[in-house]
């Protein structure tokens, strides 16, 4: 029984990592979103809700 305990934690802390790199990409993608509306109201015939893509 000891073994499935070690398995599951292994599992746990290997979803927890997961979970956490997906936090920060969200958090990244947001901080990239409110950029660009910033620059999207500064450009002329540009409105906010359009998109733009940029290389990283």
């Amino acid at each position: 029984m000891q073994q499935f305990g070690l398995y599951y934690q292994k599992m746990l802390e290997d979803f927890e990592s997961f979970a956490f790199q997906g936090q920060g990409r969200i958090k990244d993608k947001q901080k990239g979103t409110s950029k660009i509306s910033r620059i999207g109201r500064k450009l002329p015939k540009v409105g906010k809700t359009a998109c733009f893509k940029f290389n990283n």
